[in-house]
């Protein structure tokens, strides 16, 4: 009977070291958990930051390309008035006309 009191005895502190350490195990696993999420949270941020910073970025590259394209059209509006221009008058303005393009170009 003795044996059988102590191996009660042992059992009941085994399932007590049992319980403790699935316990401390669910802490951890928890404080785990709550750090990915937290870690998680912090990505998405990042991700919808880069997304708003690229956009802000195509946008000015859209402006941009518009401002060169408007400007090279409006060389070549003035391009052709000279060009115009120098047909009336009889060549004085072609060669600022050509002078323009060559400057258009480099």
């Amino acid at each position: 009977m003795a044996d059988a009191a102590e191996e009660a005895k042992h059992k009941a502190q085994l399932n007590e070291q049992l319980k403790e350490y699935i316990s401390e195990w669910r802490k951890t696993r928890e404080k785990e958990e709550e750090e990915l999420k937290k870690l998680k949270e912090k990505q998405a941020k990042r991700k919808e930051i880069r997304a708003e910073q690229e956009k802000k970025l195509n946008q000015q590259k859209k402006r941009k390309r518009k401002t060169e394209e408007e400007e090279i059209e409006r060389k070549d509006k003035e391009a052709r008035r000279e060009e115009e221009a120098s047909r009336r008058s009889g060549g004085q303005a072609t060669k600022r006309c050509l002078k323009l393009r060559r400057q258009d170009k480099e």
